[in-house]
């Protein structure tokens, strides 16, 4: 594989880092999955999912295979796997706490079993003048090589595998201002190994309960700061911003220019373990 010109990578992980930005943004203010109940040991969830819409996107060996759209959702995945609608927000966390999934209720409904098209592969396509490879995708199924070019995506991503599971998900914490915040994401679509489509959550239920993280000493260190309620909007729970204390402070200006520094050096790590 002939290697990927140093600005299509950096592009390249300029979107794999603003991806779940984009989908937290876009669903932020949507009315599927609303918060029931809050208070500081646990938070309740409901999801009601609307009308979908089965929309072709291309054809293959005369199989049509399709994208799901939901009301409130955006369609997510990685190459070779299904695109899944898919929401997602910011969860913040207690300090000294860990968040707990409890599902309450679930109702599935059967699905006739069509096909789900994956996403889109980036694809580095020859220069028509002979310069850098320009960047373009295609919809690969899993085995299929792309028609001109080669694959964009490293082989650790580009697999052939399932993608993410359906129903919630939280995703790794992070320090976000002296505070852990953790990405919580509802993918309402079960797809098969075989790209078809079996079941959609309707309706869904969770309770995320906050308990003691084993072997974590009260991290509450910092104070509490007022101004940071005014990013309230962005979280689920974000009322508590302004009264939580912070576990640490933010780095500040100087260390976040020298962070910035570093991410630019080559990592000597595996690709997975440099962002």
């Amino acid at each position: 594989m002939s290697r990927i010109p140093d600005n299509v990578e950096r592009a390249r992980r300029a979107l794999l880092l603003l991806a779940p930005l984009l989908l937290i943004g876009a669903a932020a203010g949507a009315g599927p999955l609303t918060v029931s109940q809050t208070d500081p040991q646990s938070l309740s969830l409901r999801l009601a999912t609307g009308d979908p819409g089965w929309q072709p996107v291309f054809e293959r060996d005369g199989r049509t295979y399709h994208r799901l759209e939901l009301p409130g959702f955006v369609g997510t995945g990685e190459a070779r796997r299904p695109a899944v609608p898919a929401l997602g927000h910011w969860l913040l966390l207690p300090p000294g706490m860990r968040a707990v999934v409890r599902l309450v209720e679930a109702v599935w409904e059967p699905l006739d079993g069509r096909l789900v098209a994956p996403a889109p592969t980036p694809v580095l396509r020859p220069h028509p003048g002979g310069g850098d490879p320009v960047m373009d995708e295609e919809f690969l199924l899993p085995g299929e090589a792309p028609s001109r070019g080669v694959e964009a995506s490293p082989p650790e991503r580009a697999s052939d595998a399932g993608g993410s599971p359906p129903g919630l998900e939280l995703g790794a914490v992070r320090l976000w201002r002296g505070h852990r915040i953790a990405p919580l994401t509802v993918r309402p679509l079960d797809v098969g190994d075989d790209l078809r489509a079996r079941r959609l959550l309707r309706r869904a239920a969770w309770t995320i309960v906050f308990e003691p993280e084993p072997g974590a000493a009260d991290k509450a260190g910092g104070r509490s700061e007022p101004g940071d309620a005014r990013f309230g909007h962005l979280l689920l729970n974000g009322g508590a911003l302004a009264a939580q204390p912070r576990e640490a402070a933010p780095p500040p200006a100087a260390d976040k220019t020298a962070a910035r520094r570093a991410a630019r050096r080559p990592c000597s790590a595996p690709r997975s373990a440099c962002r």
